[in-house]
Order: C-alpha cells, then sequence, then structure tokens
C-alpha cells in the first residue's frame, strides 16, 4: 500500500495543487477506511478466537463429564461381585471359613460378563488348538521358537479391547 502510494505521488504528471490536494484527500479517506477494516477484521479474529477456546473448554468439560459417567456405570455394575469377593476374601483368610469354589465362579463370571458387554474380548479358550499369531500369541517357553501358523494350544486366555491387544494369549506349541 505504502509502495503504490509512493508511485501514485512520484509519478511525472503535473496536476495542479487542486487536483493533488484532491488526490491526497482521496487517498487518506482510502487509507483511513483500509485501516478501519483492518480493526475490525483484527477484532473479528480475536473474538472468533475466544469463541473457539470456550467452545473447546466447553468440549472438554463435556468429555471429562461423559467419561465420569461411563467410568460411574461400569463401577456400579462392578460393585456389587467386587464386595461380593471382598466378603469372600474375609471369610476365607481372617474367619478361616471355607469358601466354595462354585460361589467365587458365579461372581467371576458377573463380572466377566460386565466387562464383556464393556467391549473387553478375549483371545482364545483355554485348551484351544490355534495357529501361532505372534500380534496375540506368546510363548509359555521362550526356549522353544514357535512359527507364524505353527500349531499351539492356549495355556492362558489374551484380552483385547476395541481391537487392541491388552494382553497376548500364553501358549505352548502342540507337539505332533
Amino acid at each position: 500500500m505504502i509502495n503504490w502510494l509512493k508511485k501514485l505521488f512520484s509519478s511525472p504528471t503535473v496536476t495542479s495543487n487542486d487536483e493533488s490536494s484532491e488526490k491526497i484527500i482521496t487517498l487518506e479517506t482510502k487509507l483511513q477506511q483500509l485501516k478501519l477494516e483492518l480493526v475490525d477484521r483484527t477484532h473479528t479474529i480475536n473474538s472468533l478466537q475466544q469463541k473457539l477456546q470456550r467452545q473447546e473448554e466447553k468440549e472438554s468439560i463435556q468429555l471429562q463429564e461423559k467419561i465420569l459417567g461411563e467410568k460411574e456405570k461400569l463401577f456400579n455394575q462392578i460393585a456389587s461381585p467386587i464386595s461380593q469377593l471382598i466378603t469372600q476374601k474375609y471369610l476365607l483368610e481372617v474367619e478361616e471359613k471355607p469358601v466354595q469354589a462354585k460361589d467365587i465362579l458365579l461372581v467371576v463370571k458377573r463380572l466377566i460378563n460386565v466387562f464383556e458387554m464393556e467391549g473387553l474380548t478375549f483371545i482364545g479358550e483355554v485348551g484351544e488348538i490355534t495357529n501361532f499369531e505372534p500380534n496375540y500369541h506368546q510363548s509359555l517357553n521362550s526356549n522353544i521358537d514357535i512359527n507364524r501358523g505353527d500349531k499351539v494350544i492356549i495355556k492362558i486366555v489374551g484380552i483385547s479391547y476395541q481391537n487392541q491387544v491388552i494382553k497376548s494369549s500364553i501358549v505352548e506349541k502342540v507337539i505332533e
């Protein structure tokens, strides 16, 4: 803009003082309008940035509230089975009363059901024979080489959540 103004005033054409004054006034007016537009745009940008920041903070709070709500839902679902396990632990360790394995299994099954409803999945079943897949399986014995596709038996079930392995299944090579 400044270069343009310099160019305009340095032109070799001869004009009268009135014409020059009129041009200067016109240019100053245009310059003032442009400055006002710039200030207005800067104000608009600042306003939009503040609005965006408030929106991001609002969404962050909503996300935190949703996460807390999901946690609360999960904890409500597992509260009863966990309190039963704690009671059975007390009976066994403090009062030295026998605890029935079937009672513990019922509680564990309830817990497993809750976690499955929340999206936890299990990789195989204990005793299942399958092909070795290093992304899902880990050898029980590190001294024995197992290659992809080798027959293995699952000794400890693996766990995944949202298609990501949390814990690999522990497997043993099937000797044929």
